[in-house]
């Protein structure tokens, strides 16, 4: 009989002790995320022509970013940038706006990657464009200054046919999901 008194007792305390009582007061006190405001920043999974929005490390919007279009086998190469037997250059068309009062957004062909649904990325490919394309091939790094926009095309190489999941940005201090390529 003592044994069972001293078992509900210690149960007893286990269930009012403080820390648990601390552990209700501290889910109270959490906030529910609003998901629509987060939404509404940035969406999920963007589609082509949603715009994404770059914040800087002090939470102030620091440039967009749109996808404009998807060139699958894109031809518009220069004379010795042929992509290799069954391999093929896709060309993401953007547009990128700086929004920054100070400074500038640096944009480097470099910090964009492509996913395939297996999980596999793939880097921007060297190809440079004939000297012609419109809108020009992000080539290499450029700053932009507040308020100035860019459309440019971002090339990657894949395997012929490859399906496509993800195109992330990844400025400084951000990875940013900019278009979602289901299906594409």
């Amino acid at each position: 009989m003592r044994s069972l008194v001293v078992a509900l007792v210690a149960m007893l305390f286990l269930i009012g002790s403080p820390s648990s009582m601390a552990m209700i007061a501290q889910d109270d006190a959490t906030p529910e995320g609003d998901r629509e405001e987060t939404e509404a920043t940035n969406p999920v999974d963007p589609e082509f022509g949603d715009t994404v929005t770059y914040f800087g490390k002090n939470g102030d919007p620091v440039g967009t970013i749109v996808v404009t279009g998807i060139t699958r086998n894109w031809e518009d190469y220069g004379e010795f940038e042929e992509p290799d037997p069954g391999v093929e250059h896709i060309a993401f068309t953007i547009e990128v706006e700086s929004l920054t009062a100070r400074g500038a957004i640096d944009l480097d062909p470099f910090r964009f990657t492509l996913q395939a649904p297996s999980g596999f990325f793939y880097n921007t490919a060297y190809a440079q464009g004939a000297e012609d394309v419109e809108p020009p091939v992000l080539r290499e790094r450029v700053s932009l200054a507040g308020g100035e926009t860019l459309e440019t095309q971002v090339i990657f190489e894949v395997l012929e046919g490859e399906e496509l999941a993800h195109l992330f940005w990844m400025p400084e201090g951000a990875f940013l999901t900019v278009a979602q390529l289901e299906g594409e």
